[in-house]
């Protein structure tokens, strides 16, 4: 459901109504003769079929790129989130590193950012992550 969109709909749509189009030429026409009804409907229904075939193929294809292109935007946009908090975490790891060079406690620069709105688990994961790069 997630994908159907105004241009989807409208595509459906037009198949739909070119086969109600088929489907009424198909139909006997009581006031006019059976012979003359069959030769029309004949070489319009060839006519409408081929259109209406080639509509279904356009139709189709229209729409899995119409999907393939959101997918494809979803997975950028995903991809762009990571890379943002990539370089953020990169920032908060050299930030705890420059805090603790100075000579702050480690627990300081924790209280520090915590308080500064950071998120306690993020701060906790990041020195944890600087504790284990550190020779012993």
């Amino acid at each position: 459901m997630k994908y159907i969109n105004k241009t989807n709909l409208g595509l459906l749509l037009v198949i739909l109504i070119a086969g109600a189009g088929i489907f009424l030429l198909r139909l006997p026409n009581i006031s006019t003769s059976y012979s003359s009804i069959i030769n029309i409907a004949s070489s319009l229904d060839s006519a409408l079929l081929a259109v209406t075939i080639l509509l279904v193929i356009f139709s189709v294809m229209f729409y899995f790129r119409n999907l393939s292109n959101e997918v494809v935007e979803e997975q950028e946009e995903k991809h762009s989130t990571v890379k943002t908090y990539n370089s953020t975490m990169t920032k908060l790891d050299n930030y705890i590193l420059s805090a603790i060079k100075q000579g702050h406690s480690k627990e300081a620069v924790r209280d520090l950012l915590i308080n500064s709105g950071w998120d306690e688990y993020v701060v906790d994961m990041s020195l944890r992550k600087i504790e284990s790069k550190r020779p012993r």
